[in-house]
């Protein structure tokens, strides 16, 4: 987890999970994302950590992705990415985030990790204290944050309805000035040094209520943008592939195994493959996605015919694969859990590091209910599945076979 003035690291192993957490400082203009922590608490407490990084890579349906090298606690910065895989000392990270907005993703930190042990007063705190410390940033008033009142009882001073965003791209607290010598700043919601303004906000009954003064947006935005959220579209009918014939034919008895709407049926259904596509022979390393996803590393191996699952380094199940088309599969467990029955996957692949790896989102149906439709369904759905998985394409990354 990074945000402006917290970082907080969690790394796991099939026997250990270590834990640090600090304050982050960029390094501008800095073509390799420089980033620099200060540790506050876990391994290398009062040390610095050091990290490069790179986010130029093509994004995911659900996610973003980053690449981060990360020196030892009190060492030197990585001379690069590619050189951080091999100086035996460095650390390096595929990285997925949500995407902004994205209304199905949530990532949350593991338990004990003191993601939500930090007092609102710690963040507050540590944040200003960050901001202030990036090079050329001036505002006093950034300390006044704990409320409206406290903000505005300081010379100079006014609340913005919305944390701050100052011209060096520094994202600030509610809480900024007009005094001589400030970093300008733009305040995207209501900024007021006269008063705590009422602002409302609205509720999960649609209403809009009023919040703690100074706080929130003007009545007439939140009576235009508080309306409930249209019924969702109209369940579309399922056609299974019959690969004797390559024919599909509509399923009048739900759930059906390897079903798909006609269109995606029409298109793929003359066209089957034994096996995975090439491109995916290999091992792929990653980690679920979808909501209350179980934290631990999961595996897929694929081969010609078929593909090996490991949890947490653990074997899980083998299936055979049947692929309709470049994105589709139907996995046919043969071995481990689930002995005899299939579900189906849809998968999207990214370059990421100039092609120095793959990342690949597999949306996963339920277990003899066919093919998911999208990538967001199986993010909120009861019985299926989400995971993001990283392929090493080319030297020094390489990811060991089981």
């Amino acid at each position: 987890m990074i945000n402006n003035s917290w970082a907080i690291f969690t790394v796991s192993s099939q026997s250990a999970r270590t834990t640090f957490a600090g304050v982050p400082y960029h390094i501008p203009n800095s073509a390799d994302l420089e980033m620099w922590i200060e540790v506050k608490s876990g391994p290398g407490i009062g040390l610095t950590v050091r990290t490069v990084g790179d986010t130029s890579g093509a994004m995911g349906p659900e996610t973003s992705f980053a690449t981060m090298a990360m020196g030892y606690a009190g060492g030197p910065t990585p001379a690069s990415l590619t050189a951080a895989m091999t100086d035996g000392k460095s650390k390096v990270f595929a990285l997925a985030k949500c995407i902004v907005n994205e209304d199905f993703c949530s990532f949350i930190m593991p338990a004990g990790t003191g993601a939500t042990q930090i007092s609102k007063k710690d963040l507050r705190k540590a944040h200003a204290q960050a901001i202030k410390a990036k090079s050329g940033f001036t505002d006093d008033c950034s300390a006044h944050d704990s409320s409206c009142s406290e903000c505005l009882s300081n010379a100079n001073c006014g609340w913005c309805s919305v944390p701050v965003s100052y011209s060096d791209g520094t994202t600030g607290t509610q809480c900024a000035g007009q005094q001589t010598g400030s970093t300008p700043f733009v305040c995207p919601g209501h900024y007021s040094t006269l008063g705590c303004e009422v602002g409302y906000i609205c509720t999960s009954t649609l209403e809009c209520v009023a919040t703690v003064p100074g706080d929130g947006m003007p009545l007439s935005v939140c009576q235009a943008t508080c309306i409930a959220t249209p019924p969702p579209a109209p369940t579309l009918a399922q056609y299974s592939c019959n690969l004797t014939n390559q024919q599909c034919t509509l399923c009048t008895n739900p759930p059906c195994p390897g079903s798909m709407p006609q269109v995606q049926c029409t298109e793929l259904c003359p066209h089957p493959y034994p096996g995975p596509t090439p491109a995916l022979l290999g091992v792929w390393r990653g980690i679920y996605i979808q909501q209350r996803y179980s934290i631990g590393e999961v595996d897929f191996v694929f081969n010609s015919t078929g593909c090996s699952i490991y949890k947490d380094g653990v074997f899980f199940l083998y299936a055979t694969i049947i692929s309709l088309g470049s994105d589709v599969m139907l996995f046919t467990v043969v071995s481990g859990a689930g002995k005899g029955t299939t579900f189906g996957t849809l998968y999207q692949m990214a370059s990421e590091d100039f092609g120095m790896y793959f990342q690949m989102t597999m949306a996963i149906g339920k277990t003899g209910a066919g093919f998911p439709a999208d990538f967001n369904t199986p993010m909120f759905t009861t019985g299926m599945q989400e995971v993001v998985l990283t392929q090493c394409m080319k030297a020094p990354c390489s990811f060991t076979t089981y």
